[in-house]
């Protein structure tokens, strides 16, 4: 038969060679702390109850006064030890879990400033290349009167988009004086739009109905697909089109857009240049007239 546990579990505490009067004071001290309050104890009524009571020193005798006061000292000194054992313990926990907590908002602190070094490294390596992109392509196009006459690029086959027509370098008349205008600039980009970088530079003639101050900057690549990443089409970036990031209204990109959708021939518009022109008369409102 195994032995029975909880005969040994009695036994466990209480201490060997304490006596039962340590024992007793020691289960019920925090009572009788809060009890005295600060007061002296009455160690000779007290005393008096522990004989009644058959709590006696270690060698199985009567408490005296004094052996009752010594084992009450003994018993709290006892209870203090422990008690700054523990709040030591918890303390030391306390300084290890805010070690932790501290080194992990520095770990986090540093990993946010690497990434936003690497964005801005990005960012202005991003720059640099647009700027290349945009110088050459305006040495490709010297003029809006004279532009150059090198072979347009050939956009992937698509059924999505229409590629404008590129027009012919325009007849000079001796002492004819070219008009006068102001070339438009890409507008303000505020917000996440700043971090967003430009598209690749239109290179080719100035399509057909293209407006004489907007440049080609304005233009996006004939390379653009016309489609989101999720597949759809995207009115504001079609391919040799004005794009609707180069301006600040929604007007002045349908107006710059419209006489370039216009100028391609009926016969060729396909259903997407169809719906694109028939958006933005919508945009542009009843007012709107064809040039």
């Amino acid at each position: 038969m195994a032995p029975d546990i909880n005969s040994m579990l009695s036994l466990v505490g209480g201490g060997v060679g304490h006596s039962p009067l340590f024992s007793f004071l020691r289960l019920h001290h925090d009572s009788i702390v809060a009890k005295a309050a600060g007061d002296r104890m009455n160690w000779e009524k007290l005393c008096q109850w522990f004989a009644q009571a058959g709590l006696t020193n270690v060698h199985g005798e009567i408490p005296t006064k004094d052996c009752a006061r010594k084992t009450w000292y003994r018993v709290r000194k006892t209870i203090s030890a422990a008690t700054k054992k523990l709040a030591a313990v918890d303390n030391s926990k306390r300084v290890a879990l805010e070690a932790q907590r501290v080194e992990a908002l520095e770990n986090k602190k540093a990993l946010e400033s690497d990434r936003e070094a690497l964005k801005i490294a990005m960012l202005k390596a991003d720059e640099g290349v647009q700027e290349r992109r945009l110088a050459a392509s305006r040495g490709r196009s010297q003029s809006v009167l004279f532009p150059d006459m090198a072979a347009p690029q050939t956009a992937p086959h698509s059924d999505t988009h229409n590629t404008p027509n590129m027009s012919a370098p325009p007849s000079v008349t001796i002492g004819q004086v070219a008009t006068h205008f102001t070339m438009k600039k890409q507008a303000p980009r505020y917000g996440d739009a700043r971090n967003t970088p430009l598209p690749a530079p239109y290179v080719g003639p100035r399509p057909e109905g293209m407006p004489e101050n907007l440049p080609l900057e304005a233009l996006m690549p004939l390379s653009a697909t016309g489609r989101r990443p999720d597949g759809n089409i995207d009115f504001e970036q079609m391919p040799g089109l004005p794009r609707r990031s180069f301006y600040e209204t929604d007007r002045e990109w349908a107006l710059d857009c419209m006489p370039m959708l216009e100028a391609i021939p009926h016969a060729t518009r396909t259903n997407v240049i169809k719906a694109m022109i028939s958006w933005m008369q919508m945009k542009l409102g009843n007012g709107y007239r064809s040039k």
